[in-house]
Order: C-alpha cells, then sequence, then structure tokens
C-alpha cells in the first residue's frame, strides 16, 4: 500500500486566542549581535508539576540532557557534543522551564514570559496540540522561534504560522505506519473498528487514520467513544460497540496515559473477539502497555522513537544509554523527542551564530540535518515552509510482556522480528 498525507480542513477557532491576555504589539524579542553571549537561553513550555501531564518530567529531562551534551560532553557522537555553539564563541545552552500547569490560560501566558521576561532565543513545547496551538499563535505576534517536540497534531502545521516548527511525526504520518503494519501482517483488512478516548487529541488522531485508511482501501466504521472519568465500564461499552459492527480489526485510540490504562484495561477484561490489534496515541507508551494489556500475542502501537532502534543505532544508543546512567531510568519517547527538538533549535542559533529571532528562523528554515546525525529513525531533519519536517516518520512496535520491538517500517525490524 503507497500512502501519502493529505491537507485537511482546519478545525473551527484554533486561531482564537482569549481576549483576557494583554496585546503585545510593542514587545520583540531579545536580538543580539554574533559572538556577544556567553550563554543562550532555550524555553521549555510544558506540564511539569501536574501529575496528569504523564510526560512532563521526562521531556524536561530530555531537554536538560541534551543542553549538558551541547555544554560538556564531547564523547556522544552528535552534532555539537561538548563544543558549547561554535558559532556563538562556545556559548553554553541553558534549559529555563516555564509550567503551564494544564491550564488554559496558561500556555500564551507562560511562553510569553519566556519570549519577554527571560530572553529565551527559542522555545520547544512539549505540552498538548492545544496548548502548543495556544502558545504558538501568542509568540506569532511577538516573533520568536517555537519548535513542537510532542504534540503531533496536523492542525498545527497548517495554520499559515511562519515562526511555529515540529520536529516529530504528524498523525498522519503515524497513522500511515499504523495502517502499513495491518496490512502488511493481516490478510485482508477492509474495515477498521475504532474506540477512542473523548478528547481533541483523539479526535485529531482518529481523523488522520480514516484519511490513511481511505487511501489504503479500506473504511473505518463509525467509532466508539468512551469517557476516561467514567472508568473502565464505559470503555467496554464502547469496545462491545464496535464489535457489534464485525470489523475485521480493532484500533484504540487515547492521548493520555490515564485514558490508555482504562481503555486497555476495559479490554482485557471484556473478552470478546476481534481484539484490540493496534494502539495510536501518546497515551501508550511501553509502560501503560504492559502494565494494562493483557496480551500473549503482543499489542502493536505507533510511535516516533524506540529503545528496540535505539540499541541498533550507535547516536541514540550513546544517548540512551547515557540518559540511563544520569537519571536512572531508561529513555523514554518524550525524551528523546524533546532531546531531538532541543538540539535541532541548537543547531540552528549555532548556524545562525546569533541569537537575532529572524536570523535563527532562517536557519530553522535551510537545516538539513541527515538521520545518522540524530537519534530518531528518521530520514533526518529538514522543514518545509509550514516548518513541518518532511523526513519524520512514524514506527511500529511490537509490545509483550518482555519485548518491544520494531515491526514496522521493515527496514529498521530486527533482523529476528
Amino acid at each position: 500500500m503507497k500512502l501519502t498525507s493529505g491537507m485537511r480542513r482546519l478545525p473551527a477557532g484554533r486561531l482564537i486566542i482569549a481576549g483576557s491576555i494583554l496585546a503585545l504589539s510593542a514587545c520583540t524579542a531579545a536580538t543580539h549581535q554574533p559572538g556577544a553571549v556567553s550563554e543562550v537561553r532555550i524555553g521549555l513550555l510544558g506540564r511539569f508539576a501536574d501529575p496528569g501531564g504523564g510526560t512532563g518530567q521526562e521531556a524536561s529531562r530530555g531537554a536538560q540532557l541534551a543542553a549538558e551534551i551541547i555544554n560538556q560532553t564531547a564523547s556522544v557522537p552528535v552534532p555539537l557534543a561538548g563544543a558549547g555553539l561554535p558559532g556563538l564563541g562556545g556559548a553554553k545552552i541553558r534549559i529555563v522551564q516555564a509550567d503551564t500547569r494544564g491550564a488554559p490560560e496558561q500556555p500564551a501566558i507562560q511562553a510569553t514570559r519566556l519570549a519577554t521576561q527571560q530572553g529565551v532565543a527559542g522555545i520547544v513545547s512539549v505540552d498538548n496540540a492545544t496548548s502548543t496551538a495556544l502558545a504558538s499563535e501568542r509568540t506569532e505576534r511577538i516573533g520568536v522561534p517555537f519548535m513542537g517536540a510532542v504534540a503531533t497534531a496536523d492542525f498545527l502545521t497548517e495554520r499559515g504560522l511562519d515562526w511555529f516548527f515540529r520536529t516529530t511525526p504528524t498523525d498522519s504520518m503515524l497513522a500511515q505506519a499504523g495502517v502499513g503494519v495491518l496490512g502488511q501482517r493481516e490478510s485482508a483488512v477492509h474495515s477498521i473498528g475504532v474506540v477512542q478516548a473523548n478528547d481533541d487529541a483523539s479526535n485529531e488522531a482518529l481523523t488522520a487514520l480514516q484519511g490513511q485508511a481511505g487511501q489504503a482501501g479500506a473504511s473505518v466504521l463509525r467509532p466508539a467513544a468512551f469517557d476516561p472519568e467514567k472508568g473502565a465500564g464505559d470503555a467496554r461499552s464502547a469496545i462491545n460497540r464496535v464489535r457489534g459492527g464485525n470489523p475485521d480489526t480493532v484500533v484504540a485510540v487515547a492521548s493520555e496515559p490515564g485514558a490508555a490504562r482504562t481503555l486497555l484495561t476495559a479490554e482485557a477484561s471484556a473478552g470478546g473477539q476481534p481484539p484490540v490489534s493496534l494502539a495510536m496515541g501518546s497515551g501508550f507508551t511501553v509502560n501503560t502497555i504492559r502494565q494494562a494489556a493483557q496480551t500473549t500475542t503482543g499489542l502493536l502501537h505507533t510511535t516516533a522513537w524506540s529503545q528496540d532502534f535505539a540499541s541498533r543505532n550507535p547516536a541514540a544508543s550513546a544517548v540512551a544509554n547515557l540518559y540511563q546512567r544520569r537519571f536512572n531510568t531508561p529513555m523514554t519517547e518524550a525524551a528523546a523527542e524533546t532531546f531531538t527538538a532541543t538540539m535541532t533549535l541548537a543547531q540552528a542559533i549555532d548556524a545562525a551564530r546569533s541569537v537575532d529571532a529572524q536570523r535563527v528562523r532562517t536557519a530553522l528554515l535551510s537545516l538539513d540535518v541527515p538521520g545518522r546525525d540524530t537519534i530518531m529513525p528518521w530520514g533526518g531533519i529538514r522543514f518545509d515552509q509550514t516548518g513541518e519536517n518532511t523526513l519524520a516518520a512514524g514506527l511500529v512496535e511490537q509490545v509483550t510482556a518482555t519485548s518491544a520491538r520494531v515491526v514496522f517500517p521493515r527496514e529498521l525490524a530486527a533482523a529476528n522480528t
């Protein structure tokens, strides 16, 4: 199956910012002449103190590790390791965090504070798509480079913004991988049933899945949504509604870990056929799947990064091992995505030889980083005029109680998979 991602209409109201925040027409990002700084600040925006944020701490660690490698660790085979920023005379990177706390007004407020009070050269967002949209629409007015590290919703790069960039795969890229693996592993998938959490991010992923399935000649039956706050009973009811349509396979979609656990726990206790065969959305991590799913054959899930891939890639292996030693826990997808976004922004600042916002934006548009110089299983990093990384791609892992192995695309799968 040959799949291509297409443009679609933007969700209504995405470009509306709450009027309670003061206009910033007089505010501009700090500018400096080349070589005039000893420290470069990069803002990190997300939910860090909120336990419901899920991956905030992992993302923070990924950014901090990127700064440490640039500032002092020369033994890792990635660009800028141990040199500071040569284009700025060895200037060091400093990560400045701002916590959105899951509050709807905070993304724009905190992004503004980073840009106008903290003097950051750019911002990396590790928040969800809604918060990332609100924050980046505010910084668009100010004129500061804004990098989406983890939010995958397609609409983020369909808004016509000049200052927004994203390194990680889109929902359509991830859905393309998901539909691809179903076509590779199933003899005939003509109909796909979907059970999903009832939230904006899951709806975005569903839209992408419908588009990619249609291009592959399959149809997505009427999805069934559940409310995570109502618990496993509501999820079981949704699963039974999906199975009532007699789909060839069932896909689960959830953007938050809590919703993913609820869905998988309900699926395990419900029994019946067909089982959930593929999980999509950032809520489905290897740990989440292992905690909740009762499967012997292994659940497939889409992802932007994999420990299995990292073990077979020199740069990724070196960084993942350093992360393990530094934080006493395995590197995760969110940590790897944030590490990559932070390194990418740092490379652009170095190439610009300045923290001037316009110079950095121009450098981002000119970047062409080969895959071997990243820790990600992509072709590399190259932005188009919408700010999308055209070389990003999705993976599919199969997770069991003892392993998590890449199974799609085939060229990245282990030889014994």
